[in-house]
């Protein structure tokens, strides 16, 4: 891939580009199915934990879901941008 420089992109760049765009759909998979995750987690904590897993599943909220998928789709922007504008040496 060709940068505005006339530069092609690196190996890595491409691989962080990946990365990113894999980030940023995580991210929003979480947020748009934040009730399903949590219940599934909540279940999953009941199920293999016993007792333990039935006193902290109350704490699968989906607003925890939420704050997830934010913190994913912060981290694939940061990726995508380090990708499209940082010039990784070789």
């Amino acid at each position: 891939m060709m940068g505005d420089d006339g530069v092609v992109m690196s190996g890595s760049n491409i691989g962080l580009l990946a990365v990113g765009i894999i980030f940023l759909g995580a991210g929003i998979v979480f947020i748009r199915f934040r009730r399903q995750i949590s219940a599934l987690i909540a279940n999953g904590q009941r199920d293999y934990f016993g007792e333990v897993g039935r006193r902290v599943a109350p704490s699968s909220t989906p607003a925890l879901s939420a704050r997830v998928g934010v913190g994913f789709i912060a981290l694939g922007v940061i990726a995508v941008f380090c990708a499209l504008f940082l010039k990784v040496s070789s």
